[in-house]
């Protein structure tokens, strides 16, 4: 059962790389449109196509679909492969398939809502979770671009994706919300990835202190001495302002991106290979110190 679920067809891969590259094509006219307005832009920099990681970037944007595919079974099998234990595979397939429990059972708009509340607010732990030490060399990838703009979306290391995105969909699967039924907040999850990661000073007046904007998120690209650990929230901001992370000042912009103590390399390989070359050398020195 589970391998059937892990397993992918050539159609369903047709699917997912038609899915990305839609977005992909959609968000550019998007946000070449806007940019065009200099009344909206945030910060002065290379338009989008011109900046330095935009390679790297659509390295990311054709490679992670793969990834998803062979790493997928990270995040199912930590959340349903203790399950095991208790219940025959047959079983969790089912609720892998159909939802279960009392978020299985409500109306597919109910089912939608609560995945967007839950989820995002298991990110936001998720996404502290992962400006801690140990995960930090994995999500620095992330950071480490000197111009932001709506590419930046898709630089995620593939390990910080399983543990992080998709570990939290699976954490919400198995609370009991369909799969099927979080398929129709793809589109909304992907603008808004674009959207907060946009060179845009667009902070939306009184709602910022409820949804997550790009000035709001920019701050948290920002180096660490000028706001950089904080905003954490993806969807929502809310959260943020609940657990004392909300970082928006009146007066100003947030200017200066990526990284102060290190310089992530601009290129896709020596980006996947950074976090292990990172552990290995703080593990050499723990022996050795």
């Amino acid at each position: 059962m589970f391998t059937s679920f892990l397993s992918v067809t050539p159609m369903e891969a047709f699917r997912l790389y038609s899915f990305v590259l839609v977005h992909f094509f959609l968000a550019m006219i998007v946000f070449t449109l806007l940019a065009r307005w200099e009344n909206l832009i945030c910060n002065e920099q290379s338009p989008w196509w011109t900046n330095h990681s935009v390679k790297s970037d659509l390295f990311y944007l054709m490679l992670n679909p793969i990834f998803k595919i062979c790493l997928r079974f990270i995040p199912v099998l930590m959340i349903f492969g203790p399950l095991l234990i208790f219940f025959p595979p047959e079983q969790i397939y089912m609720y892998l398939a159909n939802g279960w429990g009392p978020l299985g059972g409500l109306a597919p708009l109910s089912q939608c809502i609560a995945f967007l509340v839950i989820s995002d607010f298991l990110f936001y732990w998720n996404h502290r979770m992962f400006h801690n030490a140990m995960l930090w060399p994995l999500h620095a990838v992330h950071h480490g671009p000197h111009d932001v703009d709506w590419t930046t979306a898709y630089r995620f290391h593939p390990l910080n994706l399983a543990l992080g995105p998709w570990l939290v969909t699976s954490v919400v699967i198995f609370l009991g919300v369909a799969p099927a039924n979080i398929l129709y907040l793809a589109p909304l999850e992907a603008f808004m990835a674009y959207f907060v990661h946009a060179n845009l000073n667009i902070t939306l007046g009184p709602f910022k202190y409820i949804i997550a904007t790009p000035v709001f998120h920019r701050w948290h690209h920002t180096h660490t001495s000028e706001g950089g650990r904080s905003n954490y929230g993806a969807i929502f901001s809310i959260w943020d302002l609940a657990f004392g992370t909300f970082y928006f000042p009146e007066s100003r912009l947030p200017k200066r991106y990526g990284i102060e103590d290190i310089e992530i390399e601009e290129n896709y390989l020596m980006q996947l290979i950074y976090p292990f070359k990172k552990w290995s050398k703080d593990i050499g020195k723990w022996f050795y110190r």
